[in-house]
């Protein structure tokens, strides 16, 4: 599997929610859940509180050529909410920078999240999402 970053602007819509708590009888939604778990976590740790993640279902082949057929949805990682402080968005800033440390959470993410085939860390309220893709291996 080979990971690829694309740095893109655009507008965030949020619809869909990952759940809190994956179904225990899935190993492989509970392996997806204790990965988003994780990065979640070293997100916070990093001093952002506001983390979100939203799952768009179907939605990474309608208009991206060369993703896997298996994979269909497209995992957004939300940083950042309303009014958040220049402490909070600056290390927002310092996470979007290091496109080192994002590619580390997408490949755990692309790993142990099976129908994931674009994670896309973003920024909110602005418009900056940095979008990882995965690509079959030739």
């Amino acid at each position: 599997m080979k990971i690829i970053n694309l740095f893109l602007f655009g507008i965030t819509l949020f619809n869909l929610t990952l759940p809190a708590k994956a179904n225990p009888t899935f190993s492989a939604q509970s392996t997806c859940q204790s990965s988003v778990n994780s990065v979640t976590q070293q997100i916070k740790n990093k001093g952002v509180s506001h983390v979100t993640f939203e799952v768009k279902k179907g939605l990474a082949n309608q208009s991206n050529m060369g993703i896997s057929p298996k994979r269909n949805d497209v995992l957004w990682i939300i940083l950042g909410a309303d009014n958040i402080s220049n402490t909070e968005s600056y290390r927002i800033k310092d996470i979007l920078y290091s496109l080192v440390l994002m590619n580390i959470w997408a490949n755990n993410l692309a790993n142990n999240c099976g129908t994931i085939a674009i994670i896309s860390f973003r920024w909110y309220p602005t418009d900056l999402f940095i979008d990882y893709y995965i690509q079959e291996n030739p």
